[in-house]
């Protein structure tokens, strides 16, 4: 199976500027990765025409814990099927900090499944944690509270699981490629032994094109999650293209 780079450009572009960095991501001839890009909700209807003929899969940012209904403000994840949506970020960093719980990330995860979209599990631990070598018991407790709450079925469904360690998102302190390995190695391990068959591991946090390379070399990393270096594109070209 291909490595996977998941572009999320998160609400750093206006509708007009995502129509031309979209057109420039639709002209991508590489055939190495599988492609994701997930722009904003405003972007996403008419970016989905744009890559329409291409072999660029379209993402969402986040979903609604609630399904098509009088839910005010919500962006139900059956809606965004609709559009073409495959794969769908949840439990970011970002949204966490916001006053994302693990239950409201979990719910959005049912939601996710039951539509028969991709969820990519966004986990992580701050600086305080790192520093203090609880990384591993911390992304076990975030994944516990959700593979201890799947069904069967459930288990069954390709999950992404994208490690992003909070204190690198932006800070351009990139976690080092094998250390980087160690941990999505126990992440797909720790996935094994809760009967989860079909999760990939992937990495995010502070990538470009100067460390993406090493990452993707390491066996136990699946692909990438990438924000900032996703938003130039001669430098997301030089990526996908290394």
């Amino acid at each position: 199976m291909k490595k996977i780079i998941i572009a999320n450009w998160k609400a750093n572009l206006p509708i007009r500027s995502s129509l031309v960095l979209a057109k420039k991501y639709s002209s991508l001839s590489q055939k190495k990765f599988s492609i994701v890009v997930c722009p904003d909700f405003l972007g996403i209807q008419p970016i989905s025409i744009l890559l329409k003929k291409t072999n660029i899969s379209l993402g969402a940012q986040d979903a609604s814990i609630f399904p098509l209904g009088a839910h005010t403000g919500e962006i139900p994840s059956s809606a965004l099927k609709s559009l073409g949506v495959k794969f769908i970020l949840v439990g970011h960093s970002e949204r966490r900090s916001n006053g994302e719980t693990s239950e409201i990330t979990f719910q959005k995860i049912q939601r996710i499944l039951a539509e028969k979209i991709t969820p990519v599990i966004c986990i992580g631990e701050n600086l305080i944690q790192h520093n203090q070598n609880k990384t591993i018991a911390v992304l076990k407790k975030q994944l516990f509270s959700i593979f201890s709450q799947l069904s069967k079925e459930e288990k069954e469904r390709r999950i992404l699981i994208a490690y992003e360690p909070v204190w690198s998102i932006g800070s351009g302190k990139a976690l080092d490629a094998d250390e980087a390995g160690f941990v999505c190695r126990f992440i797909k391990e720790f996935a094994n032994q809760n009967s989860l068959s079909k999760v990939e591991v992937i990495y995010g946090g502070s990538v470009n094109e100067s460390n993406s390379d090493n990452y993707l070399k390491e066996e136990n990393i699946s692909g990438l999650l990438l924000g900032g270096s996703s938003l130039n594109f001669p430098l997301f070209s030089k990526i996908v293209n290394s």
